[in-house]
């Protein structure tokens, strides 16, 4: 009995003696081998983001010089920002030179961009509009202006009895006349003091509807 059980013994000594050694390799040898895994991933994402930056510059490069809208697409094909510019190539590619004029946002913006979408309109005045349009419908995550139910400012020149002339950021359709929007709150602001200067329209918040007046209300 004791003849057939020791080669057994033997053998399996001989099974843990090669698995610790084994052990022992992988654990010489593994740190080397994380490093070649880390060094291929990042040869592979640098090669990954050398084409996408050249795909960025041919896009740029093919961008008109006109008005329009822009979109900057990640790398799951969501639009994560959405501008407009008076001429699409002068503006966009200010994004892709190195400045420091760049705050933390755009550093940060820019290095998610695969790809750009762009929209040619008639004019600066169509430009603002649509993008106005697409933030609110899109909510890209790195706009903020018009985000949160904002938008430009517009006039409206009330459909009242005795007309008023208002500042407003929502366009209904309630038959008033409304223009806009402004870019600049100062310059809209400008053109409603000039207005209620040379035109002596009401401001006050009476209901002065013909019925109201009749009834002496």
């Amino acid at each position: 009995l004791m003849f057939i059980i020791s080669p057994l013994v033997y053998f399996y000594f001989f099974l843990i003696i090669i698995l610790f050694f084994f052990i022992a390799l992988c654990i010489i040898f593994s740190k080397n081998i994380f490093d070649s895994v880390r060094f291929l991933k990042n040869r592979y994402l640098c090669f990954m983001n050398n084409i996408v930056r050249e795909h960025i510059r041919e896009q740029v490069a093919a961008l008109p010089h006109s008005p329009g809208v822009y979109q900057f697409v990640d790398a799951n094909n969501v639009i994560i920002y959405v501008g407009k510019a008076k001429s699409l190539k002068k503006r966009v590619s200010s994004y892709f030179v190195e400045s420091r004029d760049h705050s933390a946002k755009v550093r940060v913006l820019v290095r998610q961009v695969v790809d750009i979408r762009h929209v040619v309109v008639d004019s600066e005045q169509d430009a603002l509009l649509l993008e106005n349009s697409l933030i609110k419908k899109l909510q890209p995550r790195y706009n903020i202006l018009l985000k949160d139910d904002k938008t430009y400012p517009w006039i409206v020149l009330r459909k009242e009895p005795f007309p008023r002339v208002q500042s407003t950021r929502e366009l209904k359709h309630d038959g008033s006349e409304y223009f806009g929007p402004y870019g600049s709150i100062a310059t809209q602001r400008s053109i409603l003091e000039f207005i209620r200067d040379m035109v002596p329209l009401r401001t006050c918040k009476l209901n002065l509807s013909v019925s109201s007046i009749a009834s002496h209300k």
